[in-house]
This record gives structure tokens, sequence and C-alpha cells, in this order.
């Protein structure tokens, strides 16, 4: 027993002590998609998926509201309110349920083990949330039948740039990677797929959610950070010499593991809503048809908007000519979206926060116009600081 108490303490001595990296991103950009390249990194520690783990679990914890935390009661509770990171049978939305070459699989983590590892690593340990993470990632990773003292970083997700304050927190040296998209593929793809896991949410507020966002919160909020951060483009996560880059600043090997994308090692065929299904790794899931789904006008003034930032990140598809005037006064033109939630039938018979859905949506229009009209006067700017791991010219 005491054999196995000192590995434990060495194995979490060794975890704490390595470097953090985070992977945040905005709309449908591939967090997930990068994250799970390397799921089966023998180099790199990571859970299973995104996760907010302060507004997920912590903050609420009830086991964490009493003076002296039981650790037992402390990871029963996190078991009981996250099975699905641990049985993917459970967790439908990502299609954790349908893993492997035949979709038959799923993560079937031993409970009794995961208990049993989680308790060992933190025994001598304070209970924060730094270390009670850093454990449940440990104790998930040995489960999976992971080496623990091969792994050089520690890979988080807290996803959203939203969630950055609570877990830079913990982790005030983490490197950041921050996941990107052609803006107008992002913006048809964040809004239309979360329209369809949570349609009484489909109104202008989430539309005007995505843009701000995509086009403008989050860099800015990466920026404020003051940590190093790189930029990838979602549509470059099938070219070996960008995984090379990507792997040379976190200071881990290539392995041939991140050829595929897979969660536990089971191959993952991406999420309920991933249009194109493919085995491994295909840019054909990023395809959603955004040059017919955003009108002409859509078009037109999003390219202006997101111009410093197209060429910055080399998106020059479609890369329309604009007029500095045309574009001002299309910014109070409604955006085909916008036109279909003011005036769509079913908006007039629903309620958004006890007012008519298309007074809702209305409200929002005008809230989205001055939002263009703030980035119109002041656009985004790039400059050096904001690198780009990207696909070769």
């Amino acid at each position: 027993m005491e054999i196995k108490n000192k590995q434990y303490k060495d194995q979490m001595r060794h975890i704490l002590s390595l470097p953090t990296v985070s992977i945040v991103t905005g709309g449908r950009a591939g967090s997930d998609f990068l994250q799970s390249i390397y799921d089966s990194h023998p180099e790199v520690l990571t859970f299973n998926g995104w996760f907010q783990f302060h507004e997920l679990f912590w903050d609420d914890s009830v086991c964490n509201k009493v003076e002296n935390i039981n650790l037992y009661d402390l990871i029963d509770e996190f078991i009981g309110k996250l099975i699905y990171k641990l049985k993917s049978r459970y967790d439908l939305q990502e299609k954790k349920d349908k893993l492997g070459v035949n979709n038959d699989e799923f993560i079937d983590i031993d409970i009794c083990q995961f208990r049993k590892h989680f308790i060992g690593l933190m025994q001598g340990c304070n209970i924060n949330s730094k270390n009670v993470l850093t454990a449940i990632t440990a104790s998930y990773s040995l489960c999976i039948g992971q080496d623990l003292t091969s792994k050089k970083i520690v890979l988080h997700h807290p996803h959203l740039s939203g969630f950055l304050e609570s877990h830079i927190k913990d982790f005030p040296n983490t490197k950041l990677i921050y996941m990107v998209r052609d803006p107008r593929a992002n913006i048809v793809s964040g809004y239309e797929n979360y329209s369809k896991y949570y349609p009484d949410q489909a109104t202008s507020g989430l539309l005007n959610a995505y843009l701000r966002s995509v086009l403008a919160e989050d860099i800015r909020l990466i920026r404020a950070t003051k940590l190093g951060y790189r930029i990838i483009r979602v549509e470059d996560l099938d070219k070996k010499h960008v995984y090379l880059g990507i792997c040379e600043w976190l200071g881990v090997s290539y392995n041939e593991t991140m050829t595929v994308s897979t969660w536990a090692g089971l191959l993952w065929h991406g999420d309920r809503l991933t249009q194109n299904k493919v085995n491994g790794l295909s840019r054909d899931v990023l395809k959603n048809n955004w040059q017919k789904k955003l009108s002409g006008s859509d078009k037109y003034v999003i390219s202006h908007l997101t111009y410093n930032m197209r060429m910055h990140y080399h998106y020059d598809e479609e890369n329309i000519k604009t007029n500095y005037f045309i574009v001002f006064f299309l910014c109070f033109a409604p955006l085909s979206y916008e036109v279909d939630l003011i005036f769509g039938y079913m908006s007039r018979n629903k309620q958004v926060k006890g007012i008519p859905k298309m007074l809702y949506n209305l409200y929002c229009y005008f809230e989205r116009v001055n939002f263009f009209l703030k980035l119109f006067f002041n656009p985004v700017v790039f400059d050096v600081c904001d690198v780009v791991i990207r696909d070769k010219e």
C-alpha cells in the first residue's frame, strides 16, 4: 500500500509541475476537433472534451460549501453530475455514444477505479479547484491506460473565451490556443447548429452573440489576458506541417496518433450536427454552403467588417471589393437571418423574456446595427503578435 501511495504522490507531483495549454474558440471553429487529435498523444494529458470545470461543477458543488471537504463525497458528486464524461453512452449531443469504426462503441470508465485513482492522487494535496481538476484529469487518463509519467503538458479545454476568467485563476501561466474559422462559415455554422440544438433560443439575440464573438470580442479577450497564445485555423487541421508547428510550440513531439480524431482512443465521427460524416480527419466536415446561405448584401457587409481578420488569417475566398459608403448604409440593412426571425410566421406566436418574439428580434436588430457601426468605425486590427500556425503557401 505504501508503494502505491508513493506512486500516486509522485504522479501528482509530476502532473502539477507540467505546463498547461488551454483551447478556446468562438462559434463552431474546431476546438473539439483539435483536442481530439491529441486525445491519444502519449505526451499530452487531457480530459474528455470541452469542460468548464468551475461553471459545470466546482462553483455549484454542495460538497465544496462545507469547511472540511470530504474527498469521497466530492468525487461521488462529480460522478453523479457529469456521468456523461465518464460513460459517453449518455453524451448524445457530441455523439460519443457512437464512437469506433462501426459507430457502436462508447467510453466506459470503471467508476470504482476512477474514484480510487482520484483519492490516491489527492492525498496530501490541498483541496482546491486546480488540484481537483488536475486529479480528475489524471484519474481519467489512468483509467484509459495512459502513462502519467510520460506526459509533458496538460491540455485543458474551457472552450469559450467567456469562461477564461475562472480558468486562468487556477492556471495563471497557461498558454492559449485560439481556434478560428472563416468568419462567414463560422457565423452560419454557429447560429444554425446552435438553433438546432436549442430551437427555443433561435433568436436575433443568439445571432448577435455569435456575430460579436466571431467578429470582434474573442480575439480582444484573448489579447487582454496578456498570456502567450497562438491562432490555429480549423481548415488546416489535416496538414502534417501544421501539426509539427503546433507540437513545437507546445513542447511535445509529433505522434502518428494525431492522424485520427478520437476520444479515449475510439474513433470520433463528429458531433450530432456534423453534416459530412467522415472517418479520421477531413476538411470536408467544414463545408456548410455559407456562400449560398448568406445573401449578397450579408456577404458584402461582413466581408468588409472582417477584412483585416480574413487577410491576417488568409481567408480570401470571395474577397469582395467593397465601397466604404455602401457598407455604411448596408450596416442598417437586415441580415437574411434577421428577416426570417423578425417577420417569420412562428416568431409572432412566441415570447422571449415576456415580450413577443418578433418585438424581441426587432430590438436585437437595432443592437446588431449598433455593433456593426462600432466595428465599421473601429475595426479589429491585427499585428505580428497574433501569430497564426497555418498551412503553407
